[in-house]
């Protein structure tokens, strides 16, 4: 335990000199260390037994309360309806964080550091984001990381998992149910699980079409997305389809109306192709991972409702459960109750969506959790409307990736992500308003 102090100590020490010289530098290698987090813990215990609770951990939590109380002159004070609703929601999750039905106070605890810590990411955005951050959001971290995350993930595709993740998965697998898929293990990269490695391969390649103009990157992006295929989650089809189409629907579109045509015509053209890829590569037969994971998708995409071939009732059956507690509970069972680890005791309740919500705070925390949905969305389309540009679509396509599982904190590197872009979008909208509010009394006094 002591070691592994040590190197926590060491990481967060250099992170804080570095946030406090050059703050903006600052939160781009929080965010790379972030998503490096799953590979540096893995290293961190072949080397040293691993510890009942990893330190290594509290370092996301703690820069994000560094970050949030830095003083910047920049930072957006002004409130919003969406910032408004933030505010009510941490104040909810905060008073449910000791909720004694969730049990142990140790609970409550792990339920601020999974729920309410990445909403501090929020802030973060409101005070430190403008479209230039974006850009260098997107050249040092978000496709550099993306591209090596599809390389390692691939490796341990075709060739296999390096010793210190081979050394992990022999110890967590049978507690980590999600790590296997059709009789083998699915690739997470350096990531905290597979989940979080498809869902950023998907940010990572939509980011390289849209910054396509001035370079070739978006012949980098098929090969990232053919990555998060291989890693064998039927949601991540689904996520690559609406994104494609987002992309394709918003971007260079003047017109609404051919926005929402060109988005349907998109997603029926992509689904129909993925459906005959599936169809064709049902017959790739080998005995190696590659030939699990690519079985597991073409069974799902083309049996969806047959529960020998696919999750998708098993996931429906979870989330209606989840609104019946939430209805048999309408209070909440508490914070911890769906956003705490076991390690920290209690008997945890997951939907593994953002149906949590419902569990953990109640039917005023689900209803405040679709508010907050509605006004971000509502936000990103007005953003759009008035400025047309590829940041507003890549606000779009972020928040539509990450749908469901903006609440949830075990996804570490995107629960920041999507909060920091979330508050991003709330500071560059109102700005972009009152620029337009300024020009418009400036003609109306000429």
């Amino acid at each position: 335990m002591a070691l592994h102090l040590l190197v926590t100590i060491t990481i967060l020490f250099g992170l804080i000199v570095l946030s406090l010289k050059q703050p903006k530098l600052g939160l781009i290698t929080t965010f790379i260390f972030v998503a490096l987090l799953g590979d540096l813990r893995r290293i961190t215990e072949y080397f040293f037994r691993a510890p009942q609770f990893d330190p290594m951990l509290m370092i996301g939590p703690v820069m994000a309360i560094i970050f949030f109380v830095m003083p910047y002159k920049n930072k957006l004070t002004k409130t919003t309806t969406l910032s408004t609703l933030v505010i009510i929601m941490m104040a909810l999750m905060l008073i449910q964080a000791f909720n004694p039905l969730q049990g142990d106070i140790l609970v409550g605890l792990g339920g601020i550091f999974f729920g309410l810590i990445p909403l501090v990411w929020f802030w973060i955005g409101r005070k430190f984001a403008d479209q230039k951050f974006f850009d260098n959001l997107s050249y040092k971290f978000i496709i550099p990381v993306g591209i090596a995350a599809a390389i390692l993930g691939l490796y341990q595709v075709f060739v296999g998992f390096l010793p210190f993740e081979q050394n992990w998965i022999n110890r967590i697998e049978w507690n980590f149910i999600s790590l296997h898929a059709g009789g083998t293990i699915r690739p997470f990269s350096f990531f905290v699980s597979p989940t979080e490695y498809a869902i950023f391969s998907i940010i990572a390649a939509s980011t390289l079409i849209l910054k396509s103009n001035k370079k070739p990157l978006w012949l980098i992006s098929p090969i990232i997305i053919a990555a998060a295929f291989l890693e064998a989650s039927r949601g991540i089809v689904v996520i690559s389809i609406s994104a494609l189409a987002i992309l394709y629907a918003f971007r260079k579109t003047k017109n609404f109306s051919m926005v929402i045509s060109k988005f349907l015509i998109s997603i029926l053209v992509l689904s129909i192709f993925t459906y005959f890829f599936a169809y064709f590569a049902k017959d790739y037969s080998s005995e190696n991972r590659v030939y699990h994971l690519i079985k597991r998708q073409t069974d799902g995409i083309l049996k969806p409702t047959d529960p020998e071939s696919s999750t998708l009732l098993g996931h429906i059956s979870i989330v209606s459960n989840g609104f019946v507690t939430a209805w048999e509970k309408p209070f909440g069972l508490g914070l911890g109750k769906t956003f705490s680890t076991t390690r920290l005791g209690g008997n945890k309740i997951s939907t593994e969506t953002d149906v949590n919500i419902f569990i953990s705070c109640g039917i005023l925390g689900g209803i405040l959790a679709i508010l907050i949905v509605l006004n971000t969305f509502y936000t990103a389309l007005r953003y759009w409307v008035k400025t047309k540009n590829d940041l507003a679509v890549f606000f779009l396509v972020i928040l539509v990736i990450s749908f469901l599982q903006w609440f949830n904190g075990a996804q570490y590197l995107i629960s920041y992500l999507v909060w920091f872009c979330i508050g991003s979008l709330d500071k560059i909208n109102l700005t972009a308003e009152n620029t337009n509010e300024d020009t418009n009394n400036h003609a109306i006094g000429e």
